[in-house]
């Protein structure tokens, strides 16, 4: 998962936004900056009524909207994102009260990616993975369901059926083709891994439990594990250039100790 993507699960003080990438170029960061925040309170609070009886800033809620300009010269590309405000007092050194806005994300557009692949991955599974960056704040139970229709994917990427091979063809249960999948592959160890996230998929498609953001960006973590050992990235050069020249030194040095 990309870093900034737990952080933003809570509700966050300005000076606490994260760094978050582009996603027009993927190398700029999308500051939060003040000025280009629209903050829009819940008609109540600007009533004459909410003075009268209440009139406590803390009490104060509504919604934002931002634009964030990346910060790479040659992008300046702008994103907008989105939320729900509140208002909370903060110390101070001085007599008045003070109070600062945090802010709960529940989206962006163009969407970003929350996903973090390193190798091969095909892209049919990244092209569902990157829905998940446009519901996991406003809607984790559906980005549950991105979740398992990735895990769909990925076993139609490793030519697992859909479909029985008797003469119906009925569709196989995800369960099934994750077994079946273990079978063929069972040098590979991802079975649990691919079962937990077909559970989680599941329970937020018929089951009424919550599911929060936290937990959904977890089980995607889940999914990076199991593309991590089906896709692995490519071991750096220099990597294999140290392992090639750590060999050469230790064969010279039997070498010598052979003529010792």
């Amino acid at each position: 998962m990309k870093p900034f993507a737990e952080k933003l699960t809570e509700p966050i003080f300005l000076h606490q936004w994260p760094q978050i990438e582009c996603p027009y170029c993927n190398v700029g960061a999308l500051p939060l900056e003040e000025d280009r925040v629209v903050l829009n309170r819940d008609p109540y609070f600007n009533t004459t009524e909410f003075d009268v009886n209440d009139g406590e800033p803390e009490s104060i809620v509504g919604t934002f909207a931002a634009q964030t300009i990346c910060t790479a010269i040659n992008c300046k590309g702008t994103t907008l994102v989105y939320g729900d405000f509140t208002v909370h007092e903060v110390s101070s050194f001085s007599n008045d009260r003070q109070f600062e806005t945090k802010y709960s994300v529940r989206g962006f557009y163009p969407p970003i990616d929350v996903a973090e692949t390193a190798g091969a991955v095909p892209d049919a599974i990244k092209a569902e993975l990157s829905r998940v960056g446009s519901l996991v704040w406003n809607d984790p139970r559906a980005a549950a369901t991105a979740l398992r229709a990735s895990i769909e994917i990925l076993l139609d990427e490793q030519g697992i059926p859909r479909l029985s091979t008797n003469k119906n063809h009925a569709p196989l249960y995800l369960s099934t083709r994750i077994d079946n999948f273990h079978e063929a592959h069972p040098e590979v160890d991802v079975k649990d891994l691919l079962d937990a996230v077909r559970i989680v998929g599941n329970s937020n498609t018929h089951d009424s439990s919550l599911t929060t953001a936290g937990d959904l960006l977890r089980t995607m973590e889940i999914v990076e594990t199991a593309l991590d050992h089906l896709y692995p990235a490519p071991t750096p050069s220099k990597y294999a250039n140290s392992n090639i020249e750590a060999k050469r030194i230790i064969a010279e040095e039997q070498q010598r100790k052979g003529r010792e």
